[in-house]
C-alpha cells in the first residue's frame, strides 16, 4: 500500500513538473514576439490561449500561429514541449 501511495505521488508530481514546464515554454514564447498573438496573455492559462491546444493533462499539442502578424524569435526550449504535434507558423507570403 505504501509503495502504491508513493508510486501516485511520483506520477501526480511527474504530470505537474511536465505542465509547469509547458507553462514555462509558452510564456518564454508569448515574450519572445514583440506584439502578443490575439488571445494570449500572461495571466491566462496557455492552455485558454486563443489557437493552443492542450491534452487532458494540459499538454501542449498544437500552436496556430497562422494569420497573426508577428515578429519575434522562437525560443529554443520550444522543442521540449513533448506532446507538441503541430506547429503552424504564420504564412510567408
Amino acid at each position: 500500500m505504501v509503495r502504491l501511495v508513493y508510486l501516485f505521488t511520483f506520477i501526480f508530481s511527474f504530470i505537474t513538473l511536465s505542465y509547469a514546464d509547458d507553462a514555462a515554454v509558452m510564456g518564454k514564447l508569448l515574450a519572445s514576439f514583440n506584439t502578443a498573438p490575439s488571445g494570449w496573455s500572461a495571466t491566462t492559462d496557455c492552455c485558454k490561449w486563443k489557437n493552443v491546444n492542450c491534452d487532458g493533462s494540459n499538454r501542449v499539442t498544437s500552436i496556430n500561429l497562422a494569420s497573426q502578424s508577428l515578429t519575434g524569435t522562437l525560443p529554443s526550449d520550444l522543442s521540449t514541449l513533448t506532446q507538441l504535434t503541430t506547429l503552424s507558423p504564420r504564412r510567408i507570403p
